[in-house]
């Protein structure tokens, strides 16, 4: 990244002699204008992409019905490097919503490969086993 915040591939070189990389710009660029440079090896998930970091519900589903007070969803990663998340919503209070989340399961009940189970806040801190709110997700949620 450049310091215009302007991203630019670079080509890379390794000399095993000397266990040096040759970093080389493809386009022109001052070495003083380099702020950042990101790196990563095949199937890396690429931190500079913002679709790193966003989800969306698959082509053909429908999106979730917000006239209850709990809807579950499943939403596939933008990027598509990342597995699909099943995201649960639950009006626990008037104005709270509790918004969990888990990686897809295969079959088997199996995490896919190459994650952890998702961290969840205890219910000592926030007991989000209340029973449900009256009121409906969409008075707090849009879609």
């Amino acid at each position: 990244m450049d310091s215009n915040k302007q991203f630019t591939s670079l080509k890379f070189k390794h000399d095993d002699i000397k266990n040096a990389l040759y970093l080389t710009p493809n386009s022109r660029l001052k070495f003083h204008e380099i702020v950042n440079v990101y790196y990563g090896g095949n199937g890396d998930v690429n931190l500079c992409n913002p679709a790193t970091f966003q989800y969306r519900v698959p082509e053909g589903q429908s999106l979730p019905n917000l006239t209850e007070a709990s809807a579950e969803v499943e939403l596939e990663h933008s990027a598509g490097t990342l597995p699909n998340i099943l995201v649960t919503m639950r009006v626990i209070e008037t104005d709270i919503v509790n918004v969990k989340w888990t990686w897809k399961r295969d079959q088997d009940g199996n995490l896919p490969p190459n994650v952890r189970e998702s961290a969840e806040v205890p219910n000592d801190i926030l007991d989000t086993n209340k029973t449900l709110g009256k009121i409906q997700l969409r008075s707090l949620l849009s879609l």
